[in-house]
């Protein structure tokens, strides 16, 4: 044995749903990714429209070791299950039996100085997993 996990054995589920322009904000697509088998499926909502834009890849066993690297030396098991984020996500990671669920939004009273760290160390993740998509035409 090499020591070393099967990249199939690493899943993620990542949503980021959509969020409608106001006076203050620009509308912003909504995408739900996940990594399933080796494979990023992801799939796009435009803000109030129906449209739907799905891909996938299949990722390398490098890429899938990075994020799962990403999301170790950041801690991401040990995170608490809510945390605050100006853009709501929900994540869930799995490496085998083990599973990780949390939610990053702006909740009503939570200190957004209190897990500083935690927000950093999610938002790379969530950057790290957005940077695998397949490139489209057109796409932020």
């Amino acid at each position: 044995m090499s020591g070393k996990l099967a990249p199939e054995a690493l899943e993620i589920v990542l949503n980021e749903p959509p969020v409608a322009s106001t006076s203050t904000r620009a509308a912003e697509e909504g995408l739900v990714v996940v990594l399933k088998e080796g494979v990023l499926m992801s799939t796009t909502q435009l803000p109030g429209a129906a449209l739907v834009q799905q891909d996938q890849r299949p990722l390398s066993a490098e890429q899938v070791r990075a994020l799962a690297a990403v999301a170790l030396e950041g801690g991401v098991a040990s995170m608490p299950i809510n945390l605050f984020r100006p853009r709501y996500v929900d994540l869930q990671v799995a490496v085998l039996n083990q599973r990780k669920s949390l939610q990053a939004r702006a909740f009503a009273g939570m200190d957004p100085g209190k897990h500083v760290a935690e927000q950093q160390t999610i938002e790379r993740f969530v950057d790290a997993i957005l940077a695998l998509r397949p490139a489209v035409p057109g796409r932020s």
